[in-house]
């Protein structure tokens, strides 16, 4: 079975014993590649998204924006944390702040698009692309979220599961928003469907007992994860 019949067995997040053999051959990094190229306004035909423009104009307008300037950033995420932070819980300020300070070198006000594809830079691009979807000069600036959010895709490391489960869950639930604030995001129903089944097979819906030598920033970061999933779903 392909990416795409997996995705149609389970954007729905219900266990089935038809799908449930079909789980372990298919990577997340295959699976959110194919949610990203599904047309989102028909997600139950599975038909992949058509472009607007032309293949060599779309290369040139994603290869048209190079840098990213720290002033600027600040007001991109400022736009994400007033229109999505609160209904996704999972994004704490502290922390959206922090990936994307930490693009920036100590006295570094410029930051190359593309120069790292760690995980944490990923998370802060498409922080950063939400945001600029959320500011007044979101018509002009869709270029800017439209490189970001391409690199994301181009760049979803194969192990992210393995390297952290949490970042892996931040990454995914980033870009069900995108894709529900932009036509060309891909599927959110689809994103949706196989988050909430991962979410479900790692325990996270559970409720969790606080010990006396439990982190529980990560207990509420987990928490946080399946009910910002759940929301969204609503």
């Amino acid at each position: 079975m392909g990416e795409i019949g997996y995705l149609s067995l389970s954007a729905m997040a219900e266990p089935r014993d038809t799908s449930s053999s079909h789980d372990q051959p298919l990577s997340l990094q295959k699976i959110l590649r194919a949610a990203a190229n599904l047309c989102g306004s028909e997600p139950h035909a599975g038909k992949i998204k058509s472009l607007v423009t032309s293949r060599s104009e779309r290369s040139s307008m994603l290869t048209k924006v190079t840098t990213l300037y720290k002033e600027e950033i600040r007001q991109y995420v400022q736009c994400f944390l007033d229109g999505v932070q609160t209904r996704t819980p999972a994004f704490p300020e502290d922390h959206v702040l922090l990936l994307c300070e930490a693009l920036f070198s100590p006295g570094d006000d410029t930051h190359l698009i593309g120069s790292s594809t760690a995980l944490s830079v990923l998370l802060a691009y498409n922080i950063i692309a939400i945001g600029v979807l959320h500011s007044p000069d979101n018509l002009t600036l869709r270029p800017l979220a439209s490189r970001l959010h391409h690199i994301t895709l181009k760049h979803i490391p194969a192990t992210m599961e393995n390297e952290n489960v949490l970042a892996a869950f931040q990454f995914m639930l980033l870009l069900i928003i995108y894709s529900i604030h932009s036509d060309s995001g891909g599927s959110a129903w689809h994103f949706i469907g196989t988050m909430m089944r991962r979410l479900i097979a790692v325990g996270f819906h559970r409720q969790q007992q606080y010990r006396q030598d439990a982190d529980h920033r990560e207990l509420d970061a987990r928490r946080w994860s399946f009910w910002s999933c759940y929301i969204l779903d609503r």
